[in-house]
């Protein structure tokens, strides 16, 4: 199997207010029994969550996901 780099854009949604925190979309995965497999994508408010830590933003929500093959 052949491994591909990508880089992507997520839209996010919610109130102004709350929309001010995000600075990211963390996207997280899982393999459960090699059955099915679950992406969870989470705004949060760091550009770094390793430093940082993950902190979701509460009230938003991803709307729209774009990956592109480079």
């Amino acid at each position: 199997m052949s491994q591909a780099s990508y880089i992507g854009a997520a839209q996010v949604s919610g109130p102004a207010n709350t929309l001010k925190k995000v600075r990211a979309v963390g996207q997280l995965e899982a393999d459960f029994s090699s059955v099915f497999r679950v992406k969870a994508l989470v705004p949060i408010d760091s550009t770094n969550p390793i430093k940082d830590g993950i902190r979701r933003v509460p009230g938003v929500g991803v709307t729209a996901v774009i990956d592109m093959r480079i």
